[in-house]
């Protein structure tokens, strides 16, 4: 299945229904709220099973794990619609 993934990233058919740079635009920006979402999702729930930070130390750490989260996962996505785009756009 990863390999079939990978194959239609660059064979340019993962994101068929881009077809310019402002769709291109539009479909980053619906991933990054997505992904902003996602993450502000996943960083509450293993904050709230695993303890409130008591310091400002550790309320600085979930910020911190929150950013790295966000940043990792949205860069994939960035990186996996452009190649796709760049793909099936022949640029």
């Amino acid at each position: 299945m990863i390999f079939f993934f990978i194959k239609s990233i660059l064979t340019g058919v993962y994101e068929t229904d881009i077809n310019n740079k402002e769709q291109l635009k539009e479909k980053l920006k619906e991933k990054m709220s997505d992904t902003f979402i996602l993450c502000f999702v996943a960083i509450g729930a293993t904050t709230y099973k695993y303890n409130l930070p008591e310091d400002f130390v550790g309320w600085i750490a979930v910020i911190a794990r929150f950013i790295i989260l966000f940043a990792f996962l949205f860069g994939i996505q960035y990186l996996i619609t452009v190649i796709a785009w760049k793909r099936s756009n022949k640029i």
